[in-house]
């Protein structure tokens, strides 16, 4: 390595005073996917990206480093590495202002004592449950957790490259009446049918969430246009879609606010989004506002 700042220097020699310990330390930016590893007693920077050392070319769904950094302390998942089974315990650490995840491997499962059919299983219940801690049980699209692990690390990238994206935020209109008038149940049909609808109409759209309640958001890194059509086509399926349960049939709206993302935070892009989002509400409802 080149000069290494005093701060950093101090924390590198504590963390890899533990080398001995872990098949693998690396010094991460989950953010822009920067990656220093620890090898050898020397420290080397990584080509590519830091997802890549799963060799399953694609970011984290559950990224262990992002949600170290945003609930800022020490966080830890299981996950096949090299089909080897490792526990990954990501460390934040702030250095002069700069934040930073110490990511610590460890071999926890020997191949050798495992028949290749339990690793196999194992290796499905990790994904299962990655999966699901970042699925909203409910309507089977990503969660909220899965917006504020996933998001920073797809804006960081598609600012890079200067691909176009857009923020679009959804909201059943009046919803608390059906679930007044019709019961729960018939509410949790209305949300399951209109994530249906989402996944339909955004087909080449990967971040479809369920933001809380009945708030939706869809992350798409398409022209304005496309995504403008994308949002009207969804305005008119749900407009005529029949929701039904038991003996009762319901039509309902939503109202949708879109913004373009700029040189910004993920949270800044979001409010922006739900600033239109209210406005389409305050002005009628069953409609897309973006400007």
């Amino acid at each position: 390595m080149q000069y290494i700042d005093p701060t950093l220097k101090k924390i590198i020699e504590e963390i890899t005073s533990y080398d001995e310990m872990y098949d693998l330390i690396r010094m991460v930016d989950p953010i822009q996917k920067k990656v220093l590893s620890f090898e050898n007693n020397a420290w080397h920077m990584e080509p590519g990206f830091c997802y890549d050392v799963y060799e399953e070319g694609h970011i984290c769904k559950n990224c262990v480093s992002i949600r170290a950094l945003n609930t800022d302390r020490t966080s830890i998942k299981t996950q096949f590495v090299k089909d080897k089974l490792h526990m990954v315990t990501a460390v934040p650490v702030d250095i002069n202002g700069r934040r930073v995840v110490f990511e610590l491997f460890k071999d926890i499962a020997d191949s050798q004592d495992l028949i290749q059919e339990q690793l196999k299983e194992m290796q499905n219940l990790i994904i299962k449950t990655n999966e699901l801690l970042v699925t909203d049980v409910l309507t089977n699209i990503y969660n909220r957790r899965f917006i504020e692990e996933r998001l920073p690390v797809d804006f960081a990238t598609h600012q890079a490259l200067g691909i176009p994206a857009q923020i679009v935020m959804i909201d059943i209109d009046f919803f608390k009446r059906v679930n007044d008038q019709y019961g729960h149940l018939m509410g949790d049909k209305v949300l399951k049918e209109i994530a249906k609808l989402m996944k339909q109409t955004f087909v080449e759209t990967e971040v479809i969430a369920r933001y809380g309640g009945e708030e939706f958001l869809i992350y798409d890194p398409r022209s304005i246009t496309e995504t403008l059509q994308s949002t009207e086509e969804l305005r008119k399926k749900v407009e005529n879609h029949p929701f039904v349960f038991e003996d009762r049939i319901i039509y309902i709206t939503i109202s949708a606010g879109i913004y373009t993302i700029q040189n910004e935070t993920p949270k800044s892009a979001i409010d922006k989004a739900d600033e239109r989002l209210y406005e389409a509400k305050n002005t009628g409802r069953n409609k897309i506002i973006n400007y």
